[in-house]
């Protein structure tokens, strides 16, 4: 074996995160998000399948100091999460607590976390009406790279981390709602 390929095998460190990566698997990732265009906010529930991989007290998530967790379930037990010392660079952790009886290797977790982003978030783009072609409406767009998923909900934000994924986005009847996957049934009305 070659020194690189032994060098690629033994790192199990991923530099771009803070998120317990090693000890979880992230399976899937479900969204149920608003998005307020009057606030420059989005708001909703993040809701996380993740197999415990090695013991751990808490799963610990990506997030930045604007984002706001606010109810947190694990498998459907109510737990408070924790901001940890934020990075200068990678944002805040915040760490889920796994409960003791469910921390067995090979456990599969509902981590369910409720959050709003804040007007400042680095991953979205706000436009008034002024900056957009119509000049009717305002205009939002997201832009996760480098690390700025963590800006939009809490996450493993780590280019070593995989997952599949499904989202529910309320928007304004006037406003459509894209993202990278493909679209399941249409828009639907939303009482008001």
């Amino acid at each position: 074996m070659s020194h690189d390929a032994e060098a690629r095998i033994g790192c199990t460190t991923d530099k771009s995160t803070l998120a317990s990566v090693t000890a979880f698997s992230f399976k899937h990732l479900s969204l149920s998000l608003s998005v307020d265009f009057a606030t420059k906010e989005i708001a909703g529930t993040a809701t996380w399948t993740v197999i415990v991989a090695e013991a751990a007290e808490a799963l610990v998530l990506d997030t930045t100091a604007g984002l706001a967790v606010t109810a947190a379930t694990v498998n459907g037990h109510t737990v408070e999460c924790r901001s940890l010392a934020p990075h200068e660079c990678l944002g805040t952790p915040l760490a889920v607590p796994v409960p003791e009886a469910e921390r067995e290797p090979g456990n599969e977790l509902t981590v369910s976390l409720t959050y709003s982003t804040s007007p400042q978030s680095s991953a979205l783009q706000w436009l008034p009406p002024a900056q957009t072609a119509g000049k009717q409406r305002p205009y939002m767009f997201s832009q996760c790279q480098a690390i700025h998923a963590r800006a939009l909900f809490p996450c493993a934000d780590a280019p070593t981390c995989k997952f599949t994924y499904d989202a529910e986005v309320t928007v304004p009847a006037w406003a459509t709602a894209l993202m990278s996957a493909e679209p399941q049934g249409g828009p639907q009305e939303v009482p008001a």
